[in-house]
């Protein structure tokens, strides 16, 4: 019963109907034994036996119930109508969950889209989940290692892949292998980078084919170097899909390593990397014409393709469009501009530009000599595991052009490995001119020279295609073989060398085996110093101008001038030949004294031949000059000693040039 005090609106049916449903509300809930039916007179217990009969069977009471507004009827009702608030109740709730999860869908949908668009706070986003969504993380990782250059954070690039290699993608792991390989981001470490490319490649990652290729290729981090297998790697990542793997694939059929050489199936694979929009592709495409290998030479077109490519993620074009640029081939010459590129390749993407550079440090033809920089850019191309930086490294500590003392035997060592270990045709035209010159530490030996060379000829490097010519005019065994010797310098002149276009330029002066052509041998010599930059081609030219009487009186006055100049930097024959032109008046006016010193001065620097040539001279002539040249040279030391006392020590003489090749990459 209530305790409720109640007032004129009070209903006691009502209040009996509300008590009745509180009571029910209790025991439902469980807190106790329901109370006793309040005392009634008997027609209250009728009437709940009329409801408990119209539960029982609705459709035969309600009518009557209704009619005599009992307070069953009245609870029935009121039951009824908590029933339908409960409905809408229950309605409106269903309907602002399915508006939720719209929402929620709607939202998720366009965080997916917007990352597709590489929008970076939505990768990240998607990527930064717990778990996270791989396709993000890959695609975020790519956007900071090879987008925009305002978005580039190779620190962390290498954050996200590893994410994404933590959370089981291979395609994640082969990305962190390249980037402990390259040391993009992380300390370079190609022992981990190999761990990687073998375990991705083996749960079927293309890209982790592509990268084992590329070790096994050249036996980097500790793999042993199959080229048969590489190529297959190649194959296998590129029959997946992967452009890395077709276009290393490409450099092999480009080489005819490891596969029999085809350079149209080369540039074909070349052409449909590239229209994917890769940069290796272009890359390769764009050495295919400038150099003309297997398609029409287009030095304009090629680089065209590489400024584009360097502009993108590939900054290896840079290094090539950087050399094109320098030396004014397909475009303006700009020399800054050539060596800004070639400086920007080599600290962007190591080892590309790098030892190019330093070829141009150590020659001064990038303005003063710099060895020690030059030494610098080739340790670190060596380092990155390009074995033509190591092979120039070695060049350089054999011949002492790094400044410091030469360091024979360890010199050809890194030469030695390069060609024997890692494969490079460069390294292996550079072992067989060392066998074929004789220098501490390696025993001369022109059979081996020749086999060599002949071999990296055939590999695509045109300087050994050079001295496999020369060698054959002048073989060390058995008879000259002047028709190949010339198939093999037409090869070498074709691609740009400058000693083979001077060694053929001679032959067809010479007229060995028959190919005599006075005209194109001279122009060939002229090209080959004037253009060219050869020092054998200029130290030819003045020999066949002012001993052999080829050429007008300007190219001979050209040819006098030329070899004067070679003496002064040691070429010993120049000084032969500077000394024949003043003395004999040939291409200028006869001058005995200045011939004179020109012999004295190679003889004094240990030329023998110089040394018989001035016995003919008059005796007191000689000591004259040689009392002079021991005067100066005290001078030149003295001067020396007083400025290392007060500033920088001189720079060293001019080093021998060495002859690399730009390191293709693609």
């Amino acid at each position: 019963m209530s305790n409720r005090f109640p007032s004129d609106d009070d209903d006691p049916e009502t209040d009996a109907a509300d008590a009745a449903c509180h009571r029910d509300g209790e025991t439902e809930s469980g807190r106790g034994d329901p109370e006793p039916p309040p005392a009634s007179d008997g027609r209250g217990s009728r009437d709940s036996e009329a409801d408990d009969a119209g539960a029982d069977d609705a459709g035969a009471d309600d009518a009557g119930a209704d009619r005599d507004g009992s307070p069953g009827s009245r609870k029935r009702q009121y039951l009824l109508g908590v029933a339908a608030l409960l409905g809408l109740g229950g309605l409106a709730a269903g309907g602002y969950a399915w508006w939720d999860r719209s929402n929620r869908i709607r939202a998720e949908a366009e965080l997916v889209a917007d990352c597709a668009r590489e929008v970076p706070a939505a990768c990240t986003a998607l990527c930064d989940r717990t778990p996270p969504v791989i396709s993000a993380c890959i695609r975020l990782g790519d956007t900071l290692a090879n987008g925009p250059e305002e978005r580039r954070d190779d620190a962390r690039a290498f954050r996200v892949f590893d994410r994404a290699c933590a959370g089981g993608s291979q395609d994640g792991c082969a990305r962190v292998g390249r980037a402990h390989y390259n040391g993009s981001g992380t300390k370079r470490d190609p022992e981990r980078a190999l761990e990687l490319f073998e375990r991705s490649c083996g749960a079927g990652s293309n890209l982790g084919c592509a990268g084992l290729g590329h070790m096994v290729m050249f036996g980097h981090g500790g793999a042993e170097r199959d080229v048969k297998r590489a190529v297959e790697l190649f194959r296998q990542s590129c029959d997946g899909g992967e452009p890395r793997g077709c276009a290393s694939l490409a450099v092999a059929y480009l080489n005819g390593t490891g596969v029999a050489r085809d350079r149209g199936r080369a540039h074909s694979l070349f052409s449909e990397v590239c229209d994917r929009k890769v940069g290796r592709g272009c890359l390769g495409k764009a050495l295919m014409l400038f150099n003309g290998l297997g398609i029409e030479r287009d030095e304009a077109a090629a680089v065209r393709l590489l400024e584009e490519t360097c502009q993108g993620d590939t900054k290896e074009a840079c290094g090539e469009l950087g050399q094109a640029v320098l030396l004014g081939h397909g475009t303006k010459q700009d020399i800054p501009r050539g060596l800004s590129l070639m400086q920007m390749a080599c600290d962007k993407a190591p080892p590309s530009g790098c030892a190019p550079l330093a070829e141009l440090l150590l020659t001064g033809q990038a303005g003063n000599p710099d060895p020690k920089r030059a030494m610098e850019l080739l340790r670190r191309a060596c380092d990155y595991d390009l074995p033509e930086g190591c092979s120039a490294l070695g060049m350089a500590m054999v011949t002492g052009a790094s400044g410091d003392k030469p360091d024979p035997a360890a010199g050809q060592r890194l030469v030695r490995d390069a060609c024997e270990k890692q494969g490079s045709p460069v390294a292996c035209g550079q072992l067989a001119t060392l066998e074929a010159q004789g220098v501490p530490t390696v025993e001369r030996d022109l059979e081996s020279a020749l086999r060599r060379s002949r071999k990296a000829c055939e590999d695509g490097y045109p300087p050994a295609c050079s001295l496999a010519g020369m060698l054959l005019l002048e073989p060390p065994s058995g008879e000259a073989d002047p028709a190949a010797a010339k198939q093999l310098l037409e090869q070498a002149c074709a691609t740009g060398d400058g000693n083979g276009c001077a060694i053929l330029g001679a032959q067809l002066l010479e007229g060995r085996g028959g190919a005599k052509d006075d005209a194109r041998g001279l122009t060939l010599l002229t090209d080959s110093c004037d253009k060219l930059g050869s020092v054998q081609g200029c130290a030819m030219l003045a020999r066949a101008v002012v001993l052999g009487g080829f050429g007008t009186a300007d190219q001979r006055k050209h040819g006098a001038e030329l070899a004067g100049a070679l003496c002064l930097q040691g070429e010993g024959n120049s000084c032969i030949v500077a000394g024949a032109a003043y003395i004999e008046g040939r291409g200028v006016p006869a001058d005995l004294e200045r011939g004179a010193r020109f012999l004295v001065f190679a003889c004094a620097a240990g030329f023998e031949p110089a040394c018989k040539l001035q016995t003919r001279l008059p005796g007191g002539l000689v000591s004259k000059i040689e009392r002079e040249l021991a005067e100066s040279r005290a001078a030149v030391a003295a001067s020396a000693s007083a400025a290392a006392s007060a500033a920088a020590a001189p720079p060293p003489p001019m080093p021998r040039s060495l002859s690399l090749l730009p390191a293709a990459v693609p």
